[in-house]
């Protein structure tokens, strides 16, 4: 998938033991916790949505767009000294290097997320997750037999262009078909529950009112 600066995302592990509950990186903007969720519904897993920023430097920041804003907890962040993984205020590099982010191809096709982070420690460089405990940190390797929570699909929500999406989530959450064009088009969420239509002031709008709609928020 060709990423675009704004594009509103979800991070789906590919980690080898499938476990249910853990399947989406979430925020935690209250205490800038990083974990991971079992779906993407805006009403429940805000958290586990994205939006996805082109930095200067050419690496990708990503901004928690959790429904609980905390202006000291907004930017998936790393610390290479010891491996942890939390939220940042900002992306500036000389405070905060460890929000800036790069995404290594893989053989199986999925992505690794490198931090870039101003201290190199080949112990903790990639993102990774242990879909048993749902833990969010770094791992030094994308080896598939030893750190496969390092492998991450970078699942669409609402693309910056504006284009028709599909949101499709385990039982119990949404499943559907999401379309909107940006500025005054027509957005709709198309489910088990229920259809949901109204006029967007964005794509990211058109999803999130929508969830709303059919869950309340």
């Amino acid at each position: 998938m060709a990423l675009q600066d704004g594009d509103e995302i979800a991070l789906k592990t590919h980690g080898s033991h499938y476990n249910a509950n853990y399947q989406y990186l979430n925020a935690g903007t209250v205490d800038g916790s990083v974990g991971m969720a079992k779906n993407t519904d805006f009403s429940t897993a805000s958290g586990t949505w994205w939006r996805a920023h082109k930095l200067s430097d050419g690496s990708w920041g990503f901004e928690s767009l959790g429904n609980i804003p905390n202006d000291q907890h907004i930017y998936l962040n790393a610390d290479t000294y010891t491996g942890q993984v939390n939220l940042a205020a900002n992306t500036d590099y000389a405070t905060a290097s460890g929000t800036h982010w790069n995404l290594v191809s893989l053989s199986d096709g999925t992505v690794a997320l490198q931090n870039m982070g101003s201290h190199s420690n080949p112990t903790y460089k990639y993102l990774n997750t242990g879909t048993y405990t749902g833990a969010v940190n770094l791992a030094g390797t994308t080896d598939y037999n030893s750190a496969s929570g390092t492998h991450w699909e970078i699942v669409m929500l609402a693309p910056a262009a504006g284009t028709a999406i599909g949101v499709t989530g385990p039982v119990g959450a949404v499943t559907g078909a999401v379309t909107g064009v940006v500025n005054g088009a027509v957005g709709a969420v198309d489910g088990a529950v229920g259809t949901v239509t109204g006029v967007a002031k964005d794509v990211g709008g058109a999803v999130k009112d929508g969830f709303c709609g059919v869950f309340g928020c």
